[in-house]
């Protein structure tokens, strides 16, 4: 599967992993401000972005 088949599926959020979302959208519009991501349009690529970022903290942080 691609991840464009990934857009559209419908899961149920905690109240916690939408607190997450809410974060990682203001991280995002703080970083990249000119591309405005809104809690209703994250998308595949905004997450993927914020975990890369995360595994390369993480790969960082074993060196």
């Amino acid at each position: 599967m691609l991840a464009d088949d990934y857009t559209n599926i419908n899961v149920k959020v905690t109240r916690e992993q939408l607190q997450k979302i809410k974060e990682v959208v203001q991280k995002l519009n703080e970083e990249k401000p000119a591309r405005k991501y809104t809690q209703n349009s994250i998308c595949v690529e905004a997450i993927e972005a914020y975990c890369d970022r995360q595994l390369r903290r993480a790969a960082k942080k074993k060196e």
